[in-house]
């Protein structure tokens, strides 16, 4: 399990959920990876143990694959292939290559079960054509006729949209319409596009001349939510230009605290309307939700309008998805959401994705009548002020201590405390290694440069930016340094990323270990420069800079 081997995910939407303390969790998974970077592997199998116990079926394919190669590390063949084989089964795993190539799993390989787990993961491989295919026809014609039927009743705006583009890890794009140079098979348009095209990234975007919802196929097994999330998107920013920069302030102790409240109240108020509670029992715990998160703004009230645009986008998006696909129990769903992204590291960007379902299906709910066109901003809070309880929540002193002993203050205090000590620790390391050491600068000429991030990847470092730990930057339009993506997240104590500065428009890497013509590989991340752009010192302290010349 080499860094250079194991599964990175560069994404915008990243799912984590829990089945009990999702906190405990991701405790006994750090616990564990550290003990298999000391190389006590017997350790780290046995806190593996506890991690594994503790997520039951909910384990992802990269949690998959390093536990498995923890297991065969630990000499625990019979768990590694546990794991493996559900990979193959499961997530349909297509590389043998790559495990034959992982010395973690050599112990495995002179066995029968080994040469049966070779054989499924090339089954894979050969059928991955004909079911990508038979996998996409289904997505679009199940989402299309959701959306058809829908008909713009719900935004006033019909959202489909044949102006959609399937994208898989391969850079092969996929459409029931047309496209220039394409070839025409199993009843779609596909072509494979040359490396940079597209973001690997679920998100509308421009292609020969046009705009469209890409969609990558990974996520096309959710009912069509991701599909009719993104092109909410592509109808939405027809009418309205929404701000989705991420809210560094939400990673503060005192906002992370009143955030969790929040969602503690709005998961109350949606088991409520799973059981179709009495409408004033599940409004007392939206008034709790409100009162937090009037709280949480009055941190930061300069982000008001930055908070409520990217509610407005993403919040809505998600919200669009979970109420027009077809899954059943969707007050369950969003409950699921919100356990994700309250696990999550870092609350910057992914907290609409919770907030706007929760709040949109229980407006439904209560039949406040809300939704007014895609041509406007949504102040969620208000709304419920307005059009529900036609009075404002109070936040004095006596109504937050009220609301806050009926949603587990004191546990979430003291969480949030101790994690309050491990971020002091990671700014520290990062001050360090991104801020006082020589550094690399790359700064973009304009503001068209695609980026995909681990949302749950980012760490904020105060008045200096951004960190990525897992992120990959795209030059589309040929004006910029190029084109780079991180290539390892470092260790627990000495994580590893890239700063982004606070106007989004420049880069700060650590200095590369080498240089090899165009190409800069550096300890966690690797950039090729575009023609005609040198590295040349910046200052007199050993920095670098990227330029133009």
């Amino acid at each position: 399990m080499k860094p250079t081997c194991r599964l990175l995910l560069f994404t915008l939407i990243l799912f984590t959920f829990r089945n009990e303390s999702a906190f405990a969790q991701q405790e006994y998974y750090d616990r564990a990876m550290k003990a298999y970077e000391q190389k006590d592997f017997k350790q780290s199998a046995t806190v593996l143990d506890l991690f594994i116990k503790a997520k039951k079926q909910n384990l992802g394919s990269n949690e998959l694959y390093n536990s498995a190669c923890i297991y065969a590390m630990a000499g625990e063949s019979t768990k590694a292939f546990e794991l493996l084989e559900r990979l193959a089964a499961q997530f349909l795993m297509s590389n043998a290559a790559r495990l034959e190539a992982d010395s973690d799993l050599s112990a495995l390989r002179q066995t029968d079960r080994w040469k049966k787990l070779i054989a499924q993961v090339n089954e894979n491989k050969r059928s991955e054509p004909a079911r990508t295919a038979r996998t996409i026809r289904n997505a679009l014609a199940r989402a299309k006729t959701i959306l058809k039927k829908d008909n713009g009743a719900m935004w006033g705006t019909p959202l489909w949209s044949s102006h959609l583009l399937i994208l898989d890890t391969k850079n092969k794009i996929y459409s029931a319409q047309p496209l220039e140079d394409a070839v025409f098979q199993d009843s779609l348009w596909s072509r494979t596009l040359p490396d940079r095209t597209l973001n690997q990234s679920n998100a509308p975007q421009d292609f020969a001349g046009s705009r469209y919802a890409v969609v990558m196929t990974t996520y096309l097994a959710d009912s069509s939510a991701t599909l009719i999330h993104e092109l909410f998107h592509l109808a939405q920013e027809k009418q309205v230009q929404l701000n989705g920069n991420p809210l560094n302030y939400l990673d503060g102790y005192q906002a992370r605290e009143l955030l969790r409240l929040e969602y503690h109240a709005l998961r109350e108020a949606l088991s409520l309307a799973r059981k179709n509670a009495p409408k004033n029992d599940m409004a007392a715990q939206l008034s709790d939700a409100v009162c937090f998160r009037k709280l949480r703004r009055a941190l930061s009230p300069e982000t008001a309008d930055a908070e409520i645009d990217i509610e407005s986008s993403e919040g809505l998006a998600n919200y669009t998805g979970f109420r027009l696909s077809d899954r059943r129990d969707k007050f369950a769903l969003a409950i699921k959401e919100i356990n994700g992204r309250e696990s999550a590291p870092t609350y910057t960007r992914t907290f609409p994705y919770a907030t706007g379902p929760a709040y949109g299906l229980l407006f439904d709910q209560l039949g406040i009548e809300w939704r007014s066109g895609l041509n406007k901003r949504y102040n969620l809070g208000g709304i419920f002020e307005i059009r529900y309880l036609h009075n404002e929540v109070a936040t004095d002193s006596a109504a937050f201590h009220a609301a806050a002993n009926r949603h587990d203050y004191n546990r979430i205090h003291k969480e949030e405390l101790d994690r309050k000590a491990i971020f002091d620790q990671k700014t520290a390391w990062f001050t360090k290694t991104l801020v006082d050491a020589p550094v690399l600068h790359a700064r973009l000429s304009t503001d068209t440069y695609s980026r995909s991030f681990d949302m749950n990847g980012t760490f904020v470092l105060q008045d200096k930016g951004t960190v990525y730990t897992a992120i990959r930057g795209t030059d589309i339009t040929g004006k910029n340094f190029g084109s780079f993506q991180t290539t390892n997240t470092g260790t627990a104590d000495q994580p590893a990323g890239i700063l982004g500065s606070p106007d989004n428009r420049e880069f700060i890497f650590p200095l590369p270990l080498r240089t090899e013509g165009s190409k800069l590989t550096g300890p966690n991340y690797e950039l090729l420069l575009n023609p005609g752009w040198v590295v040349k010192p910046k200052g007199d302290k050993g920095n670098l800079e990227i330029v133009k010349q």
